[in-house]
C-alpha cells in the first residue's frame, strides 16, 4: 500500500467516486441499454482523467482559496441547477414514453374503457372501431370480461361475412387496425374484397389447449382462445387464419415450472394445425418482432442518443438469445413442418439485420420511432408488418 500508484489512487479516490457514476449513467442513457464492456472500460478511464483534473485544478482553490462563504453559495446554486436540469431531462424522456392522446373521441373511449389502448392508439377512427367492436359483441357478449386485461374483439362485417381471422394476444390486437385499413384500401383500388375478425386474448398463445395456468384470470383468457378457434372452425367462410403471440408471455402458457414450454407449445400447435387443416384453412403463423431493451424515445428528445446512436439500434443478441422466444419459435416451426397449409412468417426481419435490431427503421428517415412501448408497435411499425404479411399471404396462397 506504500507504492506511489496506490497512494495516488487513494488521493483521487473521492473525485473518482463522484465522477464514475454520472459518466456510466451517461453511457447508459446514450445507448439506451447496458453498454458493452469496452464502453464501460472507456468510461472508467474517462472518470480517472476527470478525477485527476478535479484533484489538481478544482479541489485546491475550493479547499484553500479565499472567500469560502461565496464559494459555498456558488456551489449550492450550481448543485441546484444540475438537479433541476437532471429532473427536467428525466421528465422529458419519460414523457416521450407516455402515449399522448389528443383526440376527444379517443379520450372518451379510454374513460369509458370501451376498447383497449392497443387498438385505439393504432386506429384513428373511433366510431369505426366502435362499430366493429359492437359487431363482435353480438357474437361474444362477454369477451375477456373476466380476464386479466380486456382486449376487444373486432368484426369488420356482420357474423358470417368475414373471410380472415386474426387470433392471438395483444400483438394480434396491435396489428388488426392497420390490417383493416389495408383491406379497405385494397377494396377501394379493386384489388380484392376481404374482411376480418380479430379475436385477441391477453397473455395467451394462439393454440388449442396450450394454457395450463393455475392463475384464474389467465385461465379465463385461455378460455377466450378456445372460443376463438371454436368459432373459426365452425365458419367455413373464414379461409385464412393469422396467429400472433408475444413469446415472453409464454411463461403463462405453461402455468408453472413443471411444464416444458417447448413440449407444451409444440403439441398445442400440432393440435391446432391439424384441426385447421381438416377444415381447409390456410394458416400464417407470425413469429414476433423484438422487444426493446430501452424506452422508445423520440429523436428530437434525446440529443445524446442522436449523436452516438442515430439509428436507434441495439445488439441483436438481446433478441436472438431470448429463451422464451427461441423455445416458442422452435416448437412452432417444428410443428408447422408437417402441414402444407401452414406458413411461418418471421417479422423480426423487418426490424433486425444480421447484427442489429432497430427501434427506428433504417429506411424510415422521418425521425419517428416504430414502437409504442417496450413490447408493442405503433402505427408505423404495425403498417410495416401488415405490408409484409399481405405480400406473404399472396405469395403463399
Amino acid at each position: 500500500m506504500s507504492s506511489k500508484i496506490c497512494i495516488f489512487l487513494g488521493l483521487i479516490s473521492y473525485p473518482l467516486y463522484l465522477w464514475h457514476w454520472p459518466v456510466l449513467s451517461l453511457a447508459y442513457t446514450a445507448s439506451g441499454m447496458m453498454p458493452n464492456v469496452w464502453i464501460r472500460v472507456l468510461c472508467v478511464l474517462i472518470s480517472i482523467i476527470l478525477a485527476i483534473l478535479t484533484f489538481y485544478f478544482v479541489e485546491p482553490p475550493l479547499r484553500y482559496g479565499r472567500r469560502p462563504a461565496l464559494k459555498s453559495v456558488i456551489l449550492s446554486v450550481l448543485l441546484l441547477v444540475i438537479g433541476i436540469g437532471g429532473y427536467a431531462l428525466t421528465n422529458n424522456i419519460n414523457s416521450t414514453y407516455t402515449v399522448i392522446v389528443t383526440d376527444k373521441n379517443i379520450i372518451k373511449a379510454n374513460q369509458a374503457q370501451i376498447i383497449d389502448e392497443v387498438v385505439y392508439i393504432n386506429y384513428g377512427n373511433f366510431e369505426e372501431v366502435k362499430s366493429y367492436s359492437e359487431k363482435c359483441k353480438a357474437v361474444f357478449p362477454h369477451w375477456t370480461k373476466d380476464g386479466v386485461k380486456s382486449l376487444p374483439c373486432l368484426f369488420t362485417r356482420d357474423d358470417g361475412f368475414n373471410d380472415i381471422a386474426i387470433i392471438g394476444d395483444s400483438h394480434a390486437a396491435e396489428i388488426a387496425p392497420l390490417f383493416i385499413e389495408n383491406l379497405q384500401k385494397q377494396k377501394q383500388d379493386d384489388l380484392g374484397d376481404h374482411s376480418l375478425v380479430c379475436l385477441p386474448s391477453a397473455g395467451q398463445a394462439p393454440f388449442i389447449n396450450v394454457g395450463s395456468s393455475n392463475i384464474d384470470v389467465f385461465m379465463n383468457n385461455f378460455k377466450d382462445i378456445i372460443q376463438a378457434f371454436d368459432y373459426v372452425l365452425k365458419h367455413d367462410e373464414i379461409k385464412t387464419v393469422l396467429l400472433f403471440h408475444y413469446p415472453n408471455g409464454s411463461e403463462y402458457d405453461v402455468g408453472n415450472s413443471t411444464f416444458d414450454l417447448f413440449d407444451s407449445v409444440y403439441h398445442g400447435a400440432l393440435r391446432t394445425f391439424e384441426m385447421l387443416a381438416n377444415k381447409d384453412k390456410k394458416v400464417i403463423v407470425v413469429l414476433d418482432h423484438p422487444s426493446l431493451p430501452y424506452l422508445p424515445i423520440a429523436k428530437t428528445n434525446n440529443t445524446i442518443r442522436n449523436l452516438l446512436n442515430n439509428r436507434y439500434s441495439f445488439d441483436k443478441v438481446y433478441f436472438s438469445e431470448n429463451v422464451f422466444r427461441n423455445e416458442y419459435n422452435a416448437a412452432v416451426i417444428k410443428a408447422a413442418s408437417s402441414y402444407h397449409n401452414v406458413k411461418i412468417v418471421d417479422i423480426s426481419s423487418i426490424f433486425c439485420d444480421k447484427q442489429k435490431c432497430y427501434s427506428k427503421l433504417p429506411w424510415n428517415d422521418d425521425g419517428q420511432d416504430v414502437y409504442r412501448d417496450l413490447d408493442h408497435l405503433n402505427r408505423i411499425g404495425a403498417k410495416a408488418v401488415v405490408e409484409m404479411l399481405m405480400g406473404e399471404i399472396e405469395k403463399a396462397f
